[in-house]
């Protein structure tokens, strides 16, 4: 991300991704694993963080529900879940919910799970499930120019 000219990337899914260092690691026996998960984790979304304010950087993830009914982004291991904490590193975070047969993102918290928006980014608490439509309202609310457009 750092040494690329793109102002978007999309991470599809990032549970995936941990899934897959997880699985790749399966044969050993300590902890180390999960303790480096966990600091690639926080190294991707570190290294997010720190990218220009023009450029814009959507990781896509399942969620998980806990035994009180909190639902969360799905990770692999403790150290993601309860010292890293994804979704604190990121000021939107909107969730896909199916309503009366439509799919729509939910861009406000209901109390048991973790949406978040900024006040006034978007009109409504349940949005269309459309990614241009997300970019472009982040882009039109923090006066965002696009400077081009890659298909990829």
């Amino acid at each position: 991300m750092k040494h690329s000219s793109r102002e978007v990337f999309i991470i599809d899914d990032y549970q995936h991704v941990l899934v897959n260092e997880l699985m790749s690691r399966s044969s050993e026996k300590s902890y180390d694993k999960f303790t480096d998960i966990g600091k690639h984790t926080w190294l991707i979304l570190n290294t997010a963080g720190k990218l220009a304010e023009n450029r814009r950087i959507y990781i896509l993830a399942h969620t998980q529900t806990d035994d009180f009914g909190n639902i969360r982004m799905k990770t692999v291991g403790k150290m993601v879940d309860q010292v890293i904490i994804p979704e604190s590193f990121f000021t939107i975070v909107l969730r896909a919910t199916v309503n009366n047969g439509n799919y729509l993102f939910s861009t406000q918290t209901n109390g048991m799970d973790c949406c978040k928006s900024p006040m006034g980014m978007f009109s409504d608490t349940l949005i269309e499930n459309d990614l241009k439509y997300v970019d472009d309202t982040i882009c039109a609310y923090y006066g965002i120019n696009k400077t081009k457009r890659v298909n990829q």
